[in-house]
C-alpha cells in the first residue's frame, strides 16, 4: 500500500519537475549532509548550468520552488543562468517572482550523522544503521528526522502548490535525493523500504511526477 493518498495531487493534475541539486563537496567526499550545507563543486555547478540549458528548450514553467538550503539555492541560481534568465524558464508573468524557497523541501535531517562519512557512521553507530535500514519511522539521535517525517512535509507543500495551479501546469522543484526517492518509494511500493534503496537519484537528476485520477505518471 502507499504511505500517502495521492488524491490531493490528482485533483489538480499539476506536473511536478523535480531536480536534485548539483554535486557538493560533501557528495564527493561521501558525507551525510542533511541540513548541514556544503558548496557545489565545479562539476556540480556545471551540472546545474546544463539543466538550465535543457529546460530552456522545453515548455515554460508556471512556478519555481526550491529547498532553502544553500546547495539548492546555488543550483537554482545556476539553472537560471544556464537558461539565460528567468524569462526563458518560466511564464513571463511569473518571471519577476523567481524561486520560492521553503524549509519543507529540505533533505532529511540525519541528526548526529551529519558531516560524517558513511564509513564513520557504520563504525560509530552500527546499531542505528541497522535500525534505520528497516524502519520508515526511525529517527537518529541529535534531532534527526524519519523518512516518514520528510514525506509528510513534502506532501504538505505539494498539496499547497496544487491548490494554486491547474491541470498540466508545470512546477519546477529543486530539492534533494532523499525527498525525491521517498516520494518515488511511496508511489511505487508503499512501505517496502528496500525498494527505496534500489534506485539512486543522481545529482541534477530530473524526475517528472503527475498524479491523475487513475494513476501517477512518472518520467525518470
Amino acid at each position: 500500500r502507499q504511505l500517502y493518498d495521492f488524491d490531493v495531487l490528482s485533483t489538480s493534475m499539476v506536473l511536478f519537475v523535480f531536480v536534485r541539486h548539483g554535486q557538493t563537496e560533501y557528495n564527493a567526499g561521501g558525507r551525510y549532509q542533511g541540513h548541514v550545507d556544503s558548496k557545489l563543486t565545479k562539476e556540480g555547478l556545471q551540472q546545474a548550468l546544463l539543466v538550465g540549458q535543457r529546460l530552456k528548450q522545453s515548455k515554460p514553467m508556471q512556478a519555481l520552488y526550491s529547498s532553502d538550503l544553500g546547495r539548492c539555492k546555488s543550483t537554482a541560481d545556476a539553472i537560471v543562468k544556464g537558461a539565460f534568465g528567468l524569462k526563458n524558464l518560466v511564464d513571463h508573468e511569473q518571471a519577476e517572482k523567481g524561486f520560492t524557497f521553503s524549509q519543507m523541501l529540505r533533505e532529511r535531517h540525519f541528526g548526529h550523522w551529519q558531516g560524517l562519512t558513511k564509513s564513520m557512521v557504520k563504525e560509530k553507530y552500527a546499531d542505528e544503521v541497522k535500525a534505520d535500514a528497516g524502519d520508515w519511522q526511525h529517527k537518529m539521535q541529535g534531532g534527526g528526522e524519519s523518512r516518514l517525517d520528510v514525506l509528510s512535509r513534502t506532501m504538505k507543500i505539494l498539496s499547497q502548490i496544487c491548490q494554486k495551479y491547474k491541470e498540466n501546469d508545470r512546477v519546477l522543484i529543486v530539492t534533494h535525493g532523499g525527498v525525491i526517492s521517498f516520494l518515488l518509494a511511496s508511489i511505487l511500493r508503499g512501505t517496502d523500504l528496500p525498494f527505496q534503496k534500489s534506485f539512486k537519484v543522481p545529482n541534477t537528476g530530473m524526475t517528472l511526477i503527475q498524479a491523475t485520477p487513475v494513476r501517477c505518471i512518472l518520467s525518470l
